[in-house]
Parts: structure tokens; C-alpha cells; sequence
């Protein structure tokens, strides 16, 4: 390697560790103050450097938010809600998209809270969730097309019911109402997929 790559693979690795921190300490700033503490100007504070700084990692508030919401999809390891849709057993495809929303859920629970709470009074916050909510519809729409084609869909169960149901029963709002504080997500995965039964017949082999 050259000195120049190297230099510039140096300079890669330290922008990108800056880019981790700003967004550490937008985390930090939610976390303890709520939605008034989301601002470039807060951030920049928080994190030691001027408003030009986080300007130039982020561009503005929205990408910022962008920002925070991959880190949690990140370390939530929000790919095994995809990969789930696509597992080849239909029953143990359910149970995985269950976990793995649960996991997300779990991965930072009092952050999900802040920016659920943003979402409802800041429009740029709304519209980053949003974006979020409609890849999630995306998957279920998927794999309740996979059991719809399957015959698994209970009686009277429309896809388009289907879709919305599973949608409400793995959202944040539910797992956050139904999972005890500090607990590991699996009984709640459990009590999940007994109401996702009145959708879907979980029985048998798929």
C-alpha cells in the first residue's frame, strides 16, 4: 500500500469514527432531553465541535435523523426481518420475523421511545419513521402474500387485513406496551405469535 492510500484510508477511518460520535452523541441528547435536545447546534455542543462540523457529516436535522435510525436498524440487525420473509418453512418464517422485530425493538428501547415521541410533533422526524414503517410493510406484504398463496391465511382474512394486523401486533407501540422493562424479548415473542394465530394458522408444517 502506498502512503497515499494509506493516508487516505487513515482519513477514511477517522471521518467515519467523528461521523460515530456526532451520532453517539445525538443518541446521548435524545435519550436525557428529549426531543429539545435534537438540534445541529446541541449535537456540536454535545460532541465538542462547531455546527459546520455536523453540517458536513449529515447536511441537515433530516440527515442526522437518518443517521440515528441506521444505527439502530444496525444494531438491531434489522436484515433478519428481511431474511425471515424469505425463509423457505412459512411457519418458522413467522416466528423469525417475530424475533427479529423483537429484537429491533429491544436493541435501544428508551432511544425507539424518543423518537416515537419526536415523530408525533416534528415533521422531519414523522417522515424519517415513516420511510422506516413502509420497508416494514414492504416485508410483511411479502410473506403474507407467500401464506396467502399458501392457503394459511385464516378464514375470512383478507392479505390486505393480514398485512395491517401483523403490522400492529410487531410494531414498536406493541412490544413497548407488552414487554416487561429490562426483560429478554422472548416471552413476549411468544405472546406475539399466539395473536398472530387468530391471522395465521401457525399449525403443522409449512
Amino acid at each position: 500500500m502506498s502512503n497515499r492510500t494509506a493516508c487516505e484510508t487513515e482519513r477514511a477511518r477517522a471521518v467515519a469514527r467523528r461521523r460515530e460520535l456526532l451520532v453517539e452523541a445525538a443518541h446521548e441528547l435524545l435519550v436525557s432531553r428529549g426531543f429539545h435536545g435534537l438540534s445541529l447546534e446541541e449535537v456540536a455542543r454535545k460532541a465538542g465541535v462547531t455546527r459546520k462540523t455536523v453540517y458536513n457529516h449529515f447536511g441537515s436535522k433530516l440527515g442526522l435523523l437518518e443517521a440515528i435510525f441506521d444505527a439502530v436498524a444496525t444494531k438491531g440487525e434489522v436484515w433478519r426481518l428481511m431474511e425471515a420473509a424469505e425463509f423457505p418453512d412459512l411457519r418458522e418464517a413467522i416466528a423469525r420475523a417475530v424475533e427479529a422485530s423483537c429484537r429491533l425493538w429491544s436493541s435501544d428501547r428508551e432511544l425507539l421511545r424518543r423518537l416515537v415521541g419526536l415523530a408525533a410533533v416534528d415533521p422531519e422526524t414523522a417522515s424519517v419513521v415513516m420511510e422506516r414503517e413502509q420497508r416494514r410493510e414492504a416485508t410483511w406484504a411479502r410473506l403474507v402474500q407467500r401464506l396467502a398463496a399458501a392457503g394459511m391465511l385464516r378464514p375470512g382474512v383478507s392479505p390486505d387485513q393480514a398485512v395491517r394486523a401483523s403490522m400492529a401486533l410487531t410494531s414498536f407501540a406493541t412490544f413497548d406496551a407488552l414487554a416487561p422493562p429490562d426483560a429478554p424479548p422472548a416471552a413476549t415473542v411468544e405472546l406475539l405469535l399466539r395473536l398472530l394465530s387468530g391471522i395465521v394458522d401457525l399449525s403443522g408444517s409449512g
